[in-house]
């Protein structure tokens, strides 16, 4: 099973303990790396990095989308599926008083 590796120099947010990959989505503030070949996710903190407040409404809604399903590592353990549908309620709050930049 694949699970989070983390190194100083190289994986700081962690990578995929298979393959190393480690991309990256804004859900809200909330910064989600991931692996896309074995469908792990897993949350490094919010308001990290600014570029979320540069997304659309429409941006972040399909990072909700793009992670739908996926195990959600914490601990190297699996500690449930992410799930859109309870994430895009608290997008649509986040973006409704959002004036755009």
């Amino acid at each position: 099973m694949a699970t989070v590796v983390y190194d100083e120099n190289t994986a700081y947010f962690g990578a995929c303990s298979e393959c190393g990959h480690a991309h990256y989505v804004n859900i809200t503030t909330e910064h989600w790396f991931f692996c896309p070949s074995h469908r792990i996710t897993w949350c490094v903190g919010a308001d990290l990095f600014s570029d979320w407040m540069y997304e659309s409404l429409d941006d972040q809604q399909h990072a909700a989308n793009l992670l739908d399903g996926f195990q959600i590592i914490e601990d190297s353990k699996v500690i449930g599926i992410f799930s859109a549908a309870d994430k895009i309620p608290a997008i649509e709050k986040l973006f409704s008083g959002k004036k755009t930049l």
